[in-house]
């Protein structure tokens, strides 16, 4: 058995995971699979105001499956079947994050979804899947075999954020997600939980709270 194969071994290998300047890559072509997306579903539908949720999620598949296509061994490197303590650890802290950004970012939290029955759905399923998948899974998993693990931590919660409406606030989630799953074990289940768990508390409470 060679190093590589050791579950847990971070040390690097041309064939399990990409460098910082192809996690950097990838983040630049999910941008541009967004604009073509986004270009050709304007063409074929018709735009509204959720169009950019449908939009984002596919963009986001794709360049994940374009990496995983290159790189498949990433696929088993990260934790896919939940454990009790995962579920368990993921929505109670779910739960008191979001109420903990109600407080301290009333103004930010303000941010109603457009009238779509299926998009709610869409965000706390699909949305969550293909960004862990491709944030936590493929590019925060490959940069632990080169990088200190504080770096693509780093590196991966800016990504993150970046990609959405309000960076500032998507700072803390999209670092919660980077920390519980490198405490997890490399858990995509366990982040895959919490996400789900923000984004459901988001959809169905705050929208109420703010909004009644």
């Amino acid at each position: 058995m060679q190093a590589n194969d050791v579950p847990g071994h971070l040390t690097p290998s041309a064939a399990s995971g990409y460098g910082f300047a192809a996690v950097l890559l990838i983040w630049f072509s999910t941008l541009i699979s967004y604009k073509c997306v986004s270009y050709i579903w304007a063409l074929t539908f018709v735009t509204d105001d959720g169009s950019i949720y449908y939009q984002s999620a596919l963009a986001i598949l794709i360049v994940a499956g374009m990496a995983l296509y290159r790189r498949p061994r990433l696929l088993s490197l990260s934790k896919w079947v939940p454990r009790p303590l995962d579920l368990a650890l993921a929505i109670p802290l779910g739960v008191f994050f979001v109420f903990g950004e109600i407080l301290l970012l009333p103004d930010q939290m303000r941010v109603p979804l457009p009238p779509d029955r299926l998009l709610p759905w869409l965000v706390i399923s699909i949305g969550p899947f293909g960004e862990e998948l491709l944030m936590r899974g493929i590019c925060l998993r490959s940069l632990q075999e080169r990088e200190p693990l504080w770096f693509a931590i780093a590196v991966i919660t800016l990504l993150s954020a970046i990609g959405h409406p309000s960076f500032w606030s998507a700072i803390p989630s999209q670092l919660i997600l980077c920390v519980f799953y490198t405490v997890r074990q490399n858990s995509l289940a366990a982040s895959l939980a919490l996400h789900v768990t923000i984004n459901a508390m988001l959809v169905f409470h705050v929208e109420r709270f703010f909004h009644r």
